[in-house]
């Protein structure tokens, strides 16, 4: 028998990461002989082993027969079946590697059969390579192995996506073709909620190029299948003077791209923090924001959607409070300003401070997409922002450290009137906070 590192460990290794885990198969073995060497069988469909000591996972090298339309209609075949033949079902040529490995049965310790000082990824005489997946790597593309095998498991279409924006790829054309093609075929339909908001999800972590998941969707055609509230902002106009892309679905995928090392529920409040402009935005002229309606408009849209509380959270506070945020710089008064950070922190909760630090990630994602290469460039707005992060969390620090004790006689106070009493002495010393530094407008004092 003969074992091999194969598929994303490869792949990461040659792009100078660090491999999360390793998929190791075995060619020329029987389940019979893996448990004779005291590997644990698990696999239902297919043999699958660990390994005894490090638990690592061992499978045996297999094809898969294509069975119903679902994407979990497969039937899976091992005996005899060749590394060239469990490479052949692979989605993608960058995932279609594989190194030859020595494995100590005992411990478990795997060894790669290379050379050292040829660990290059233009000198890749070591890797089994037989779709051409490190010319791909080299060029930054994402290609299907093979095109037969390739469209009888629609998560693909997804997958194509989310490996583009996790590695900045681009997908290439013959595999944009077939992408449309499942799309056209209606294969989206057979998969789940679940798996679909996952590979979303996944695309949405930190440190990802976000926005090119959501590009990819929408050029293939799945964006408006699984994602309709989002494919609906790029057929609303934005006025240029507010944002250059004049485009909502592209102002949030700028805004995105701004967002590049957020955190997934922080992204998540920048891609849905527009999304009621679709609704309330006609010919150009804004509508009075209705943030009930927006709301509900948003719940509606997310309501088969395997979101966390966290997500869903921060999409809701960006939705109601991002616009409101920016007119403090157009008049806001003090105690509307207060009264802001009050709801978004529920009383000046130290517990939630954090959904004020998000909201104004989204707003700094919000005011600075034009500064992204996906749109026409125009002045900076880091000051403003910084600006009002600073007076924001100032405030909310002067809040919070305010108390019911600091509050002369307050426990003589009737109990209806203790909070409007406190308010009052926050406010008051917020104003004194903004006349201090003198750069406010005066309205708001």
């Amino acid at each position: 028998m003969k074992f091999y590192v194969v598929g994303g460990a490869i792949r990461d290794a040659l792009l100078d990461k660090v491999p999360h885990d390793y998929d190791i198969v075995v060619e020329g073995a029987t389940p019979e002989e893996m448990i004779d060497l005291g590997f644990i069988p698990v696999g239902k469909s297919f043999p699958v082993f660990l390994h005894p000591v490090t638990k690592m996972e061992f499978a045996l090298c297999r094809k898969e027969i294509k069975t119903g339309t679902k994407h979990t209609d497969f039937e899976f075949v091992w005996k005899d079946v060749t590394l060239e033949e469990d490479l052949e079902r692979r989605d993608f040529t960058i995932n279609a590697l594989a190194c030859p490995c020595d494995v100590d049965i005992e411990t478990g310790q795997i060894t790669l059969i290379i050379d050292t000082k040829e660990k290059n990824i233009n000198k890749n005489g070591y890797i089994i390579d037989l779709h051409n997946g490190c010319d791909d790597l080299r060029n930054g593309i994402i290609r299907a192995v093979n095109p037969i095998h390739f469209i009888e498991d629609p998560l693909r279409v997804l997958r194509a996506c989310r490996f583009a924006s996790q590695l900045g790829f681009r997908i290439h054309s013959s595999t944009m073709s077939l992408l449309q093609r499942m799309v056209n075929d209606n294969m989206l339909e057979s998969l789940s909620r679940e798996r679909i908001d996952n590979e979303t999800i996944k695309a949405m972590a930190p440190n990802t190029h976000s926005e090119i998941y959501f590009i990819e969707m929408n050029e293939c055609g799945a964006l408006k299948v699984l994602y309709p509230e989002i494919e609906r902002l790029f057929h609303n106009a934005e006025n240029i003077n507010y944002h250059s892309t004049g485009n909502t679905g592209w102002h949030t995928l700028a805004a995105l791209r701004y967002a590049y090392n957020y955190d997934t529920h922080v992204k998540f409040g920048v891609l849905y923090h527009d999304i009621y402009k679709s609704i309330a935005y006609t010919n150009l002229e804004r509508e009075r924001h209705d943030t009930d309606k927006a709301l509900d408009y948003f719940n509606k849209s997310v309501s088969d959607k395997r979101y966390s509380y966290k997500i869903r959270k921060s999409c809701e506070i960006a939705i109601k409070y991002h616009m409101k945020m920016w007119t403090l710089f157009d008049g806001l008064s003090v105690k509307k300003f207060v009264d802001i950070i009050d709801e978004i922190t529920n009383g000046f909760n130290l517990s939630y401070k954090y959904l004020l630090e998000d909201l104004l990630k989204v707003c700094a994602a919000d005011d600075n997409s034009d500064k992204t290469d996906l749109c026409v460039k125009r002045g900076q707005t880091i000051v403003r922002c910084k600006r009002l992060q600073e007076y924001a969390l100032d405030v909310f620090d002067i809040c919070s450290n305010i108390k019911y004790r600091h509050i002369p006689n307050y426990q003589e106070l009737e109990p209806s009137k203790v909070k409007e009493k406190l308010r009052i002495v926050r406010i008051s010393a917020v104003k004194q906070y903004f006349r201090n530094r003198g750069d406010i407008n005066d309205k708001m004092v």
